[in-house]
């Protein structure tokens, strides 16, 4: 992948996460990841804005994970958590309420969580949070990143249940199964893609 072509979708992948969380997840309480429900309780707890919490918190992270996925990686993906974050600050102000029924909305946010997602794997940085962790595995052990994500998540939920209502919580484990699938799909798509080119390109 050219650098301009890496830049645009770093940019759409991370302005869709944007899009998915203020637009169809949060409204619900919803968190789409670890990072996210940390946000979600800032917000309820301290009336700590999204956006704020997931940049600090994306930060921090980036800077232990830094000797692991080196420092292109580590800026790619801290563009991609500031697009992210300035996407849900512009956002947000136009909000006064839920799109749609909580399924409906649960899913169309999963869609698009999954489909950015996968654009910023396959362009070398994470979707932040838990993601970082996940994207050091996966570089380091080729492990589906989709499947990861799933996981971790999963316990950070579960660790989350005394602070988050049991619905909430079942309707966050059903959004990282639906992204985790979508991510999954469309990274494996996207990598046959670039394969497919390169091979046309050496010959």
């Amino acid at each position: 992948m050219n650098k301009s072509i890496i830049g645009i979708s770093l940019t759409v992948g991370a302005v869709l996460q944007g899009l998915s969380m203020s637009l169809f997840l949060f409204p619900h309480a919803i968190p789409s990841g670890g990072a996210a429900g940390v946000a979600i309780l800032f917000e309820h707890l301290l009336s700590i804005k999204y956006e704020l919490t997931l940049w600090v918190f994306n930060f921090f992270l980036l800077a232990i994970a830094y000797k692991w996925i080196g420092l292109f990686s580590v800026l790619k993906t801290l563009y991609s958590v500031t697009m992210t974050s300035i996407t849900i600050g512009l956002v947000n102000p136009f909000l006064s309420g839920t799109i749609s029924f909580v399924y409906t909305d649960m899913f169309f946010g999963a869609f698009l969580f999954g489909f950015g997602v996968s654009l910023l794997f396959v362009s070398g940085a994470s979707s932040g949070g838990i993601a970082i962790i996940v994207h050091v595995l996966h570089k380091k052990f080729n492990l589906m990143p989709g499947k990861l994500l799933f996981i971790f998540n999963s316990v950070i939920f579960l660790s989350l249940a005394i602070v988050i209502d049991l619905v909430l919580l079942i309707f966050a484990l059903a959004t990282q199964f639906i992204s985790a699938k979508i991510i999954d799909l469309f990274y494996k798509m996207f990598n046959h893609y670039l394969l497919n080119e390169q091979a046309i390109v050496s010959k």
